[in-house]
């Protein structure tokens, strides 16, 4: 290409515009979770409703438990798991620990 041509891109705006744009394809592509994110997320929901549910039924818990469902409700939430499970969760930190 002649120099007149990329001065008249350059000039126009169309580059900046063009790379804005795929800068802001990219960052809207990077806050979708994947098929993966979603999988483990919807694995990690189960299993934090499951114990935790199992352990209400029987009105305690125990601290390495605790601890285990507190790493595992992280990994959720950082996943962007929130809503039903978080309610669940208040519920059984109210549970007593038994030694």
């Amino acid at each position: 290409m002649s120099d007149a041509i990329w001065i008249a891109i350059l000039g126009s705006g169309v580059l900046s515009t063009l790379i804005a744009q795929i800068f802001a394809w990219a960052k809207e592509r990077a806050k979708k979770p994947s098929a993966l994110d979603n999988a483990l997320q919807w694995l990690l929901r189960d299993k934090l409703e499951y114990l935790m549910t199992r352990a209400l039924k029987s009105g305690e818990t125990t601290m390495h438990e605790k601890q285990f469902l507190h790493r595992g409700y992280q990994f959720y939430h950082d996943l962007g798991g929130n809503g039903d499970i978080a309610e669940l969760k208040k519920e059984y930190d109210e549970l007593p620990i038994k030694f």
